[in-house]
């Protein structure tokens, strides 16, 4: 009795004419009070117009609730960071302090920095601090700068007038070149390039800092003869600022010309 009472009403509420679609003539859809249900396991393609109101990994639909498989909206899922949560289909870090970045520093977003950046200093969660243009970042804090310290190495040279006529007559063919460099306190000699007046050494000499280039740079370029070393030019350079900011220093000594030295940063 009660499922022809169902029926009865049913057919009321549906006159003929109205399909297994659910619509009819008249514009009343028996979707309108019994909405269709998400398909939350599409075979075909995962997408918001599949019904996936979370994400898609491959065509099959995620929640999108979990870290390994966060979105909504049939995105494609992704898969957050250590240090994030899915909230809402979004990947989001907790905010900064100092028990989410103990190590770095807070910036002014709110996002945890490794704190060791000139522009970013700090530990402990602390808010960021930008270094002071005579500071450097160093262990997590602004410290004053050291003294700007330079690699110098010894690139080449070539050997012209008297000297190369020294050579030739010395021993019958081209010098054999080696240089000494002083610079404050450190001295360094270069390794001796054979039967050639323009040897090339790309050798690492010494390490100093700027004000020692700029204030004292003495070289010796000598010919390595069997009966006694010849001097082929001794000076002083004459290095610049500018100099070490370009990296380089070119001079002559004596018939040693174009001696290139390379100035490295460190």
């Amino acid at each position: 009795m009660r499922h022809r009472a169902a029926l009865l009403l049913l057919a009321l509420l549906c006159p003929v004419g109205c399909g297994d679609d659910g619509g009819s003539s008249d514009g009343w859809a028996f979707g309108d009070i019994f909405p269709p249900q998400p398909d939350y396991t599409t075979s075909g393609t995962c997408s918001t117009a599949g019904g996936c109101a979370g994400c898609c990994m491959g065509t099959t639909c995620m929640a999108g609730t979990d870290r390994q498989a966060c979105g909504y909206g049939g995105v494609p899922c992704q898969t957050c960071q250590p240090s994030e949560t899915c909230q809402m289909g979004f990947c989001t870090a907790p905010p900064c302090s100092a028990s989410t970045c103990a190590a770095g520093c807070c910036d002014s977003a709110g996002k945890c920095q490794s704190g060791t950046t000139d522009q970013s200093c700090g530990t402990g969660g602390a808010t960021c601090e930008a270094c002071a243009s005579d500071k450097v970042c160093s262990s997590n804090a602004c410290t004053d700068k050291g003294p700007a310290m330079y690699k110098v190495t010894l690139e080449s040279a070539k050997v012209t007038g008297s000297s190369w006529i020294v050579c030739g007559f010395a021993e019958l063919s081209e010098c054999d070149l080696y240089v000494t460099l002083k610079v404050g306190k450190a001295q360094a000699t270069s390794s001796i390039k054979v039967d050639t007046n323009s040897p090339t050494w790309n050798e690492y000499m010494l390490t100093a800092t700027g004000t020692d280039l700029t204030s004292s740079f003495e070289v010796e370029v000598r010919d390595d003869d069997p009966v006694g070393s010849v001097q082929i030019g001794s000076c002083t350079g004459s290095i610049t600022s500018a100099d070490l900011t370009a990296g380089t220093y070119v001079h002559d000594c004596g018939d040693a010309k174009q001696v290139t030295w390379k100035l490295e940063s460190i």
